[in-house]
């Protein structure tokens, strides 16, 4: 059935499509499938009936672009495959048309990735989640680095950057896992707009009630509950280094973000969104993005030695600083040389 829509709901939500539900995945963070509590974990729509919807949705909007908002976009195996093939056959008829999905890295197909690309795709959601396969395996995603590598490659290679589902710090990271992570980012040119840094280099894993992870934390006895209710908790790092590297950048990036929502701001994320599109970038935002890839590894390098930064009073003094860096930097008195650090 089609959905009924108003207009107050399409000017709040735009143009979002489900054609999907559920995800053949088991990441122990993720609450889908409990979420949706049925077999199969995944079932999909059928093509045709997408496409009656987004041909009654299109007239509605603005402009002709939809997002669908599946927790998982493919099907599983080939039979996947084929589906999304048969879906964009069906929105190559659709002038002027670009949509956006969300998909796990071993979906990324050559033929069904470009067969979509042709019929509109311009955003994928891609959910990377680490660049340390260790991270990955006590995450259960069932994927590899590698496969992370050869996504992110073939999506560029036709024409789409990727947005990236990533958690920098799982309960059990430990300081090399930090340092695979902000490697692979690094490396795959993922740190390179503000928008994209201040999330990625903090992006703590959430316990969720009915979760994998939350059960496991909650038996390990490391699960603090949190006031707003049972539903999801807070936890501890395992590694005490891992917990400094979590708190500082908490702090920093949650600060950048406050700034980030003030519209008389210089990175007001709606300004820095419409720049990434293709207008000049802020100063201030080019600024601190490569301020903040440059404090993660100061921070990265200083634990990996020793053991100061995990000093209360050593790191309130870091945390203090780094947030006095970004509002000179913010200031209308311009920006200083230099980090701010001491």
């Amino acid at each position: 059935m089609i959905p009924r829509r108003t207009r107050a709901g399409l000017a709040r939500s735009g143009g979002t499509v489900l054609g999907s539900r559920g995800c053949y995945g088991s990441c122990s963070f993720c609450p889908i499938n409990d979420f949706y509590g049925a077999n199969p974990l995944w079932r999909g729509r059928s093509p045709e009936n997408i496409h009656a919807e987004v041909t009654t949705l299109l007239p509605a909007l603005a402009g002709k672009y939809i997002y669908f908002v599946d927790a998982n976009f493919f099907g599983p195996g080939e039979a996947g495959q084929e589906r999304a093939e048969a879906i964009a056959a069906c929105l190559e008829g659709e002038a002027g048309l670009s949509f956006g999905l969300e998909c796990r890295v071993n979906d990324m197909r050559e033929r069904s990735l470009r067969r979509l690309a042709g019929a509109g795709l311009r955003d994928v959601f891609l959910g990377i989640e680490s660049g340390s396969q260790d991270c990955l395996d006590r995450m259960n995603k069932r994927t590899t680095v590698e496969q992370n590598i050869a996504a992110v490659a073939l999506l560029r290679s036709n024409g789409i950057e990727p947005h990236v589902g990533f958690i920098m710090f799982e309960p059990d990271s430990t300081i090399a896992d930090l340092r695979e992570n902000v490697s692979f980012l690094r490396s795959h040119g993922l740190l390179g707009r503000l928008t994209a840094t201040v999330d990625l280099l903090y992006h703590p894993g959430i316990a969720l009630m009915g979760t994998g992870m939350y059960e496991r934390l909650r038996t390990e006895d490391r699960l603090n509950a949190l006031p707003e209710g049972p539903y999801h908790g807070s936890y501890t790092f395992r590694n005490e280094k891992v917990q400094a590297c979590a708190d500082i950048f908490g702090a920093v990036c949650r600060h950048l973000l406050k700034r980030m929502e003030k519209p008389d701001s210089p990175i007001y994320w709606q300004n820095l969104y419409a720049r990434e599109a293709g207008h000049p970038a802020s100063g201030a935002a080019e600024e601190l993005n490569r301020w903040l890839v440059s404090l993660f590894e100061e921070v990265l390098q200083r634990l990996e030695k020793e053991s100061s930064l995990c000093n209360y009073g050593q790191q309130d003094r870091f945390i203090r600083e780094s947030l006095s860096y970004i509002d000179r930097v913010l200031s209308p008195a311009g920006r200083p040389a230099g980090k701010g650090q001491e």
